[in-house]
């Protein structure tokens, strides 16, 4: 039998899939517990359950998460990292497949394995006897004191998934290899899942970090997260070097401030003058004397916003924080946090609310959150319109069109959104719009002709510039009603 192929052949072609745009809602808690491994420093949560599992109520990184937990509308994902704040020891992270029947574990009164910590010689560890342990911990304890004999103060514990090696020493020449069969005794290497075979994580050690190195390794870790946070231990130097490390990316930075100069109209030598005075346009703080993660509850709220939704941009301004408490100031007070371009939350008449809703710089936290998205948004639609055709994008005005088309569509969100709204444009004259002109869609996007396109851009294949101009739906914070009364 000739195949019909043979008369009519076809072929198909699929497309790559459109890439995904960057999240604009995943806060990381930067916190300094040993209970995140050097090997794990990043931990991604849902609720608040998940993160008791891995932290004790009294571990700053717990409070922090239990402030965020707690807003309404309740965010669903938070990461919780660990900075090296001091020089950390080389670890090794058994297998989450270590024997889970303690009975296999008691049976054992002659165990043994080899070592190999810091790079010396492998350590002959021996005679464990685990025959009166109670739990995975007792196991643990009782192979820490075996050991200890052959490397002091190197350590052996039990995090509640996997049993955990670590070197009596710190920093990048500290290390903790595999374990190996031992010459006698039971090999605890199967038990434990700490061999090469059963593929743990083993990690060298760390020199103390700046504040800056931590963000570049945890950026370089998983750069999702868009805002983050540093756990109460951080000093002023740490809060000043995390929000010039922000303003150069495109992250956004939040701490809480109890600095009483703050407060003070006549300072300006305290932690929000400086951010004024240096234009921190993705920093945003909060003053408080009692509660040190406001900030985190302020985040919770404003991460939220999903972008895809009919009017869902909000303004922090008049916002609750559940999980803290409302600050009492004086009027003089209030005037010298508005001066300095800090928040507060506080009581008008009988509510509380967050005010004023503002970034270092002056400008507002919704303007600043949502232009990333809409920068992303744009970047994405065109990358993703030129990455997935089958075909090419011609260098022709009508090719040039189709990334219009593509900026438009992201702007056209912006306004179902609320972050964009039709106005009068008072800037810069661009093609058919001038300025005074009104914006009946709230945006204008215009691409230079291709036939007015220099010579050396058109051989490298770019595109002619597109520009686009658009007006911010902005948000009311203040009214002034007049009332007049007639007898």
């Amino acid at each position: 039998m000739i195949p019909v192929s043979k008369v009519v052949k076809v072929s198909i072609l699929s497309s790559p899939t459109f890439p995904k745009r960057k999240g604009f809602g995943l806060l990381n808690i930067i916190g300094i517990s040993a209970r995140l491994p050097v090997g794990n420093r990043m931990r991604f949560y849902s609720d608040m359950d998940a993160v008791a599992a891995d932290f004790s109520s009294g571990d700053e990184e717990y409070k922090a998460a239990q402030v965020f937990f707690s807003q309404s509308p309740r965010p669903t994902e938070l990461a919780i990292s660990r900075r090296f704040n001091v020089a950390v020891p080389g670890e090794l992270l058994c297998s989450v497949n270590y024997q889970k029947t303690l009975a296999t574990w008691q049976a054992i009164t002659d165990g043994a394995f080899k070592i190999n910590i810091d790079g010396g010689v492998n350590e002959g560890v021996t005679g464990v006897n685990l025959a009166g342990a109670a739990n995975m911990n007792a196991i643990a304890a009782l192979i820490q004191t075996r050991l200890q004999v052959a490397r002091p103060n190197a350590t052996c514990t039990f995090d509640g998934t996997r049993f955990i090696f670590r070197s009596g020493t710190t920093g990048v020449l500290s290390t903790v290899d595999y374990t190996t069969a031992p010459a006698l005794g039971t090999d605890l290497g199967p038990l434990l899942g700490s061999r090469a075979a059963d593929l743990g994580i083993k990690t060298a050690g760390a020199a103390i970090e700046t504040i800056a190195g931590t963000l570049d390794a945890l950026q370089n870790v998983d750069p999702s997260w868009y805002g983050f946070v540093f756990t109460s231990e951080v000093v002023t130097r740490d809060i000043k070097d995390a929000a010039a490390w922000a303003e150069a990316r495109v992250k956004m930075y939040g701490f809480t401030t109890s600095d009483s100069n703050v407060l003070d109209q006549a300072a300006i030598d305290d932690i929000m003058s400086h951010m004024k005075s240096n234009l921190y346009d993705r920093t945003i703080g909060i003053w408080d004397n009692n509660d040190p993660y406001q900030i985190v509850s302020a985040f919770a709220r404003g991460f939220t916003v999903n972008f895809n939704e009919q009017n869902s941009t909000i303004t922090l301004k008049f916002k609750l924080l559940p999980g803290t408490s409302p600050v009492t100031i004086t009027e003089s007070q209030r005037l010298a946090l508005v001066a300095k371009n800090c928040n507060y939350y506080t009581y008008f008449g009988d509510s509380a609310m967050l005010a004023e809703g503002v970034m270092s710089s002056g400008k507002f936290f919704d303007e600043r959150h949502g232009l990333d998205w809409l920068q992303n948004a744009i970047e994405t639609n065109v990358f993703g319109y030129l990455y997935t055709r089958t075909t090419k994008v011609p260098q022709t005005d009508r090719g040039v069109a189709a990334l219009v088309q593509q900026a438009e569509k992201a702007c056209r969100e912006g306004v179902n959104n609320g972050l964009l709204a039709p106005g009068i444009w008072n800037g810069m004259d661009l093609g058919e719009t001038k300025s005074g002109s009104y914006l009946a869609k709230g945006f204008y996007v215009y691409a230079q002709p291709v036939a007015e396109q220099n010579t050396s851009d058109r051989e490298a294949r770019k595109a002619p510039p597109i520009q686009i101009i658009a007006k911010g739906a902005g948000a009311i914070h203040f009214a002034d009603i007049t009332v007049t009364f007639e007898r």
